[in-house]
């Protein structure tokens, strides 16, 4: 079940609070078992896990992301040093596929929460600013200064190749960026709906290519 994790993979953990507010911790697997038992590494700071609660254990890797439910079994010690124990009751599941090329950018972009993926408000009350830097037919990276909620979908607006899109996306993983050149608090993957009739996949692919050449011809 855990075969594809290894000892110093960056791994996040995350779960609702009991105010619905999301939970998230990014730390390094410290030790792995036959049983499925995962230790991860523990800072100088107390996490709030909740004992037996379960958990998203999510590693994000070159080829997609692939995440596990688990569950915390408390506080350990890992040849001596201080550990979180999980055990993974299910998975791995493999959220996102790189089936599509990605076309790196930065790309203004301009995001609505929606309640329901398919049902688009005609009225727009609270927009989100953030910058598009890479993008494909099967997703895009964002960044952030608005802590948004990991599996909720939002609608995104932006222009490509002079084109305007609005697709509907989950947000499948989140990045705190604590020390970074960007002037952004997050870093999030975005997955488009793939059942959503919105989503024109072969219209983005071709504005896509439109962009390429266009920044090869005035790198010329």
């Amino acid at each position: 079940m855990i075969s594809k994790l290894n000892v110093f993979d960056s791994v996040e953990l995350s779960n609702k609070n009991k105010e619905d507010k999301h939970l998230s911790y990014q730390t390094k697997v410290q030790e792995l078992s036959d049983d499925n038992i995962i230790y991860v590494m523990r800072s100088s700071s107390v996490f709030p896990f909740t004992l037996n609660s379960k958990y998203k254990l999510i590693l994000n890797t070159d080829t997609g992301i692939l995440s596990w439910h688990v569950i915390f079994l408390g506080p350990s010690k890992v040849d001596n040093l201080p550990a979180y124990k999980f055990k993974a009751i299910s998975g791995p599941f493999e959220t996102q596929r790189r089936e599509f090329y990605r076309q790196s950018t930065s790309l203004d972009c301009q995001l609505v929460h929606l309640e329901d993926p398919y049902t688009i408000p005609r009225v727009w009350h609270k927009q989100i600013t953030s910058k598009i830097i890479d993008i494909s037919g099967g997703g895009c990276s964002i960044l952030c200064n608005n802590e948004l909620e990991v599996n909720d979908f939002y609608l995104f607006n932006f222009i490509l190749a002079d084109k305007h899109y609005s697709f509907v996306g989950e947000i499948l993983f989140v990045e705190k960026l604590e020390t970074t050149n960007y002037s952004w608090n997050y870093r999030y993957r975005v997955k488009w709906d793939e059942n959503n009739k919105l989503n024109n996949v072969d219209s983005l692919i071709t504005s896509m290519f439109k962009y390429q050449r266009e920044l090869l011809q005035n790198q010329k």
